[in-house]
């Protein structure tokens, strides 16, 4: 046998191994650019939780994460995820536009993907169809996939001068947004209502990406006293005053309700502080971060749903089932599952809201049987492989081949 000889082969064959072994990690390091006016730290909602767990699990694969925000004045990094100021706009002009391309183009970057319809959509959109860089959207709520998202909103406003005032630039803007969502190699709905709306109605395919949720680790031990929650940023479609309002009509049942959340919208700071104050059940917390959330839902016997029908698939949902928490909603019950698979109550009227959430006051077996179903329901549907590596996937596949 020739020791020697086979001794070269072995050598060169490691030398061959350990370069592809470079090759491959330095191809693999692609540079991946989020877009959203808040980040997670500074601005909590649905959509930065989401994003922020997403840059999370890119920088574990390898991939360098940009995150383009209005939350920062200048570069920061973050948990190694890399801040960019950006300072958003809707008025679709050259310059706007200029703007946003300046921005990008400093980071080169393999794909951009952006969550939720606005301005900064088409922005992406004619950034990608330009550049030739591949750009996923995201729908974060119901009336993305709409063909007017803006138009209908402005119509909730009780000003008709303003209504009329801004009713071309409505138009205008829900033109703009959706033409961004059609220049998207890939469009992504968090439920199958979400995916054939956006065929429907628009003619758009997409793919279905749930919600991620990370392992729960901690064990929370629900409250003695029965804790009815209500947790989201404070604005008018969700309708806290609706929360005060059970609170009030159960103030002498045996439970504590807690209002929480970021006071997106100022005018009802005055009533829910006032309210929060002069009430012997009624407590209210704003400055809630993600972990915090996760606390109070874990404590929480029963987690409470206000808003009105144009939600997405509310974290807040997928929180409250991976710690056994029954869901009580009013209005919106994504894809029917609440009431399908048993995961708490689907009211549809303030007065079945009242009796659902006291059955489950006074019930606390109901209340953990509910419990048990939603969290094997949780682990089931919304695990790392039915999103987060099926979106990596997806992401790996649309930077290599451009689709």
């Amino acid at each position: 046998m020739n020791y020697n000889g086979d001794y070269h082969c072995y050598k060169v064959m490691e030398h061959i191994k350990y370069f592809l072994f470079i090759k491959i990690s330095i191809l693999m390091n692609y540079k991946i650019c989020i877009i959203n006016q808040g980040f997670y730290k500074y601005s909590i909602g649905g959509a930065e939780v989401q994003l922020y767990l997403l840059a999370k699990e890119l920088l574990r694969n390898n991939y360098e994460v940009f995150y383009v925000t209005n939350d920062v004045n200048s570069y920061q990094e973050v948990e190694g995820i890399k801040l960019y100021p950006y300072i958003h706009n809707s008025n679709f002009t050259k310059k706007s536009c200029a703007y946003f391309n300046e921005v990008i183009d400093r980071l080169h970057p393999d794909l951009i993907f952006q969550r939720g319809r606005k301005a900064v959509t088409f922005y992406a959109g004619n950034y990608s169809q330009k550049y030739r860089v591949p750009f996923i959207f995201a729908a974060s709520m119901d009336i993305d996939c709409k063909k007017l998202k803006s138009t209908p909103r402005l119509f909730k406003n009780r000003n008709k001068f303003k209504q009329v005032l801004s009713l071309p630039f409505a138009i205008y803007e829900d033109y703009k947004t959706l033409h961004g969502m059609k220049n998207a190699n890939i469009v992504l709905a968090q439920s199958a209502k979400q995916k054939d709306l956006l065929f429907d109605n628009l003619g758009i395919k997409s793919e279905i990406i749930r919600n991620y949720h990370p392992i729960v680790k901690e064990v929370y031990s629900k409250e003695e006293r029965p804790v009815v929650l209500w947790l989201a940023s404070i604005k008018t479609w969700k309708q806290p005053e609706l929360f005060m309002k059970l609170s009030n009509t159960l103030k002498d049942v045996n439970c504590q309700f807690i209002l929480a959340g970021r006071m997106a919208e100022e005018r009802y700071r005055d009533k829910i502080e006032a309210w929060s104050k002069s009430s012997n059940n009624f407590k209210y917390l704003e400055n809630v971060d993600f972990e915090k959330s996760n606390e109070l839902i874990g404590k929480a016997s029963i987690f409470v749903n206000t808003s009105l029908k144009n939600e997405g698939f509310p974290n807040t949902f997928i929180q409250a089932w991976h710690r056994k928490t029954p869901t009580v909603t009013l209005n919106f019950d994504p894809d029917g599952v609440i009431k399908r698979e048993k995961l708490g109550f689907h009211s549809g009227s303030f007065e079945q809201l009242l009796k659902d959430v006291n059955t489950l006051i006074e019930d606390r077996a109901k209340r953990n049987e509910i419990g048990e179903n939603a969290f094997n329901y949780a682990k089931l549907h919304f695990s790392r492989g039915e999103s987060i590596d099926k979106l990596l996937c997806l992401i790996k596949n649309v930077v290599n081949n451009g689709n």
